[in-house]
């Protein structure tokens, strides 16, 4: 990386393919270089050089797949990888081998700038990371005590990435009315559905955008998808979430809801 662009390399036995993310790649002013590349071999050989920042790697290859170069390289020198394939059915796998995202072909040009920008994004952090233990190296070196710095906040989930039956599926928050507790998973309900995740609400809370509030100790809405709330008894109410369920408003969570919601 040089005067802080980003080299960027594309790995894909079709000519076509090739061209058409490098010249994508270029238009992109984040982007340094942009090398391309048509096998396994010549993709190792470039990333063992040391000048890949980002690597957009196709999985289905001749001779040598996409997932080789992941294993003959190792974490140690794997630049931050985006894989592009025509086969959903790679993308568990994918995700497994520490992917930052997954182009599923074909793919528009606002898809192809959601990828780059995660892979951008992944590189600052991990840029920014490797700086602070320059630095924090040479202070212990020279006797100097090393600051505490304070730990960045959990980003703000824009999705949820969902793996069911050898597949993912990509849930964006923004379609989500409420989130519900079911053991070791989290169920996402949407207004087109229910997605079963892997997880728990304590993990996820502190990542939703701020229109999301607890009403139970095993629910999570979104205020804005709320059309209704009714009393139950007892000092405790019932929401009405724009999907038509009703939703159980804790009395321990009422008050904060309230004032949310009438905000």
């Amino acid at each position: 990386m040089s005067d802080g662009l980003l080299n960027v390399l594309v790995v894909d036995d079709e000519p076509l393919a090739r061209q058409f993310l490098g010249s994508l790649l270029r238009q992109e002013r984040a982007v340094g270089d942009v090398f391309l590349a048509r096998s396994a071999d010549e993709a190792i050989a470039r990333c063992r050089e040391g000048q890949v920042d980002i690597l957009f790697l196709d999985i289905q290859m001749p001779e040598k797949d996409g997932f080789s170069v992941i294993e003959a390289l190792g974490l140690s020198q794997l630049p931050t990888t985006v894989f592009v394939t025509a086969f959903d059915q790679y993308a568990v796998k994918a995700f497994d081998h520490e992917a930052v995202d997954y182009l599923l072909k074909p793919f528009d040009e606002e898809r192809f700038q959601t990828a780059l920008a995660r892979a951008i994004k992944a590189v600052q952090q991990e840029r920014s990371t490797a700086l602070f233990e320059h630095y924090a190296s040479l202070m212990r070196t020279m006797g100097r005590e090393v600051p505490e710095i304070e730990e960045p906040k959990d980003q703000t989930l824009d999705r949820f990435v969902v793996r069911s039956h050898g597949r993912v599926q990509f849930v964006p928050v923004a379609e989500v009315q409420w989130l519900q507790g079911a053991g070791n998973y989290v169920e996402i309900h949407t207004g087109d559905g229910v997605y079963l995740l892997r997880g728990v609400l304590k993990d996820i809370e502190t990542r939703l955008p701020g229109t999301f509030i607890r009403v139970h100790r095993s629910t999570i809405i979104d205020s804005t998808r709320v059309s209704e709330m009714r009393p139950v008894g007892h000092g405790e109410y019932e929401l009405k979430m724009q999907k038509g369920a009703w939703l159980k408003l804790s009395r321990g969570y009422k008050e904060a809801v309230v004032q949310i919601m009438m905000d």
